[in-house]
């Protein structure tokens, strides 16, 4: 839906093919490295797929009730977020996406709130 505002079709992370939701989310080297690096923290050893793919299998581990289960979900939810807010950072405040940071922001915010 557009309300008016032009915004320039360019992928402002990697900066070598234009935004679509597939590629910012999960065919960007930067973010599906970040989604990688996730997965592994919570143990999980898996190829990131698209959209559809990560949200079947997001959907059979939001069913089971183990613990580590709800605080995958939770990551999930936190990297579309954050994602997301990076993408506005970098375009519209010219700010550097810093996976680094996104990985210490995320990890503590399960440790405390977890």
């Amino acid at each position: 839906m557009k309300i008016g505002i032009t915004v320039p079709n360019d992928y402002t992370f990697c900066k070598q093919t234009q935004e679509t939701f597939n590629h910012l989310y999960f065919e960007c080297l930067i973010t599906s490295r970040q989604w990688a690096k996730m997965c592994k923290w919570l143990g999980y050893t898996r190829k990131i797929g698209d959209w559809e793919c990560e949200l079947k299998w997001i959907s059979t581990i939001a069913k089971s009730r183990k613990g580590l289960n709800g605080i995958t979900c939770c990551i999930f939810a936190m990297m579309v977020a954050v994602i997301w807010r990076e993408r506005n950072s970098s375009r519209f405040e010219q700010k550097r996406y810093d996976e680094q940071q996104v990985c210490r922001e995320m990890v503590q915010h399960v440790h405390v709130r977890g």
